[in-house]
């Protein structure tokens, strides 16, 4: 490698012979092409039998798999889903195979009317293939990242050559924040390039004798350290790596180190560098308000005689009304009325609010099991009918606590960026009851993981845990 790399202090490149990525791209293939014919087959299997109490099943539904398998295959190649770095990063993978799933189900459904041949598809061993296919691709797009890893760490998989070019200390900062060496990359040389002034720096290459080198190293691809106000030094590297059939990537600027999710944009006809972006998208907000609609109706409707017997009961406790509203911030930081069942002999709704409190006197005899089992919040899928709250998110505050915890901690106001939930990824983590600073900053802290990870799976994993999870019963009072 290069005589600069003691200067930056960097790990020798790697000789050994390694696979290429279109080798390991044909072993994640082969591996989800595996899933999708099993899942069929077994499939196929339990239909027979739930229908005809019989294991003498003779049609393998290899024709369904077969098509699914091509199809998904394809979808998956077009939205890129292939690319190493995705593979790096597990949930990102998984999180992207749902909507690819989808696709190819819905096209392989389409196919089959436009062909005439939906007949020679059972319809009940589709639908159950739907249920076992699902994750069991997941499983295997998680076990494809984990091998795919445990290759690259063992030294069998390389994801392409990389030469690195710029100034010494960008690239320094470079190879240790991106550390291409430690990600699957052969970084077979580190080019100081010379920037003109006295001193060490003159003591770099020129560009012409680093595209010599490359022509020999033959990399596939560049990475220029470069800062990027030095727009004419970016240009003239460019333009002297055009003879060379090689990728060129520019590295990033400091600065964008505190932004974890950059993504190339572009207003009108002008490129841009998104760097922060509202969660969800328009897509993932219009399923999760499909969401809340069916799910808040349909459980309106259940909990009927449920909602008489509490109000009757509250009424037989205690004087004052069943119900109550509270003001809170919600979404946009915009004020609404949030619904309770009445669980105290008090209704604060003002500039202060008494936080209740371990053995607080003012909960009722009733309003003690309604607030240990979550109940009191059930009256709040009103709001969430009415599009002033969501099934899941971080849970809302009142306004007086509100306005104290945005000036105490830091991206504290992040979380009105979604509408709040009845419950939230805090609540089922144990984080209810008390308030004080250290318990506020852990609930914020999980309501921005929510925020940043969010997905429709993780919103029914959340109600799931809401119900069954002895901690989302945790420090109720």
């Amino acid at each position: 490698m290069a005589h600069h790399i003691e200067t930056l202090s960097v790990a020798p490149a790697s000789q050994k012979r390694t696979l290429s990525p279109p080798v390991v791209t044909a072993f994640r293939i082969g591996m989800e092409w595996l899933a999708v014919f099993l899942a069929a087959y077994v499939s196929g299997v339990l239909y027979h039998l739930a229908v005809n109490r019989s294991l003498a099943y003779t049609n393998p539904q290899f024709d369904l798999a077969a098509t699914f398998s091509i199809l998904f295959t394809l979808v998956s190649f077009y939205r890129d889903d292939y690319r190493m770095s995705l593979y790096q990063d597990a949930r990102k993978a998984v999180r992207r195979l749902v909507p690819a799933f989808a696709l190819s189900l819905v096209a392989v459904i389409v196919l089959a009317f436009l062909t005439k041949s939906s007949d020679a598809f059972s319809r009940g061993s589709v639908v159950v293939f739907l249920l076992l296919g699902l994750p069991g691709l997941v499983g295997t797009r998680l076990l494809a990242s984990k091998a795919v890893a445990g290759m690259t760490r063992a030294g069998w998989f390389s994801a392409g050559r990389v030469l690195m070019v710029g100034f010494a200390e960008d690239l320094k900062w470079v190879l240790e924040k991106g550390a291409p060496q430690q990600q699957g990359y052969d970084v077979i040389g580190v080019e100081w390039l010379a920037n003109g002034a006295s001193g060490p720096a003159a003591q770099g290459l020129g560009i012409d004798a680093i595209v010599d080198k490359a022509r020999y190293l033959q990399p596939d691809t560049i990475v220029l350290a470069l800062p990027w106000s030095r727009g004419d030094l970016i240009d003239s590297c460019v333009r002297a790596f055009m003879n060379l059939p090689v990728r060129v990537e520019l590295a990033p600027e400091r600065l964008l180190e505190r932004y974890s999710d950059l993504r190339l944009g572009r207003l009108g006809a002008m490129p841009t560098l998104n760097v922060l972006r509202p969660p969800m998208g328009h897509t993932g907000r219009a399923a999760k308000r499909a969401m809340d609609i069916i799910f808040s109706a349909t459980a309106l409707v259940l909990l009927a005689p449920l909602f008489l017997i509490v109000a009757a009961l509250i009424k037989l406790d205690s004087r004052g009304p069943v119900l109550f509203r509270q003001t809170r911030y919600g979404f946009n930081q915009r004020q609404f009325r949030i619904w309770k069942f009445r669980s105290m002999r008090t209704m604060d709704d003002g500039p202060v609010v008494q936080q209740a409190s371990r053995d607080d006197d003012r909960v009722t005899r009733v309003g003690r099991y309604l607030r240990r089992f979550n109940i009191d919040e059930l009256p709040q899928l009103i709001n969430v009918l009415i599009g002033e709250m969501s099934l899941v998110g971080p849970r809302p505050h009142a306004v007086a606590h509100n306005r104290l915890y945005e000036r105490k901690i830091d991206l504290y106001a992040r979380r009105h960026n979604v509408l709040p939930g009845i419950t939230g990824w805090a609540q089922v983590n144990g984080f209810r009851g008390a308030t004080d600073d250290e318990a506020m900053q852990g609930r914020v802290d999980l309501d921005l993981f929510y925020l940043d990870n969010w997905s429709l799976s993780f919103d029914l994993l959340i109600m799931v845990l809401t119900v069954f999870s002895l901690r989302s019963y945790r420090n109720a009072y």
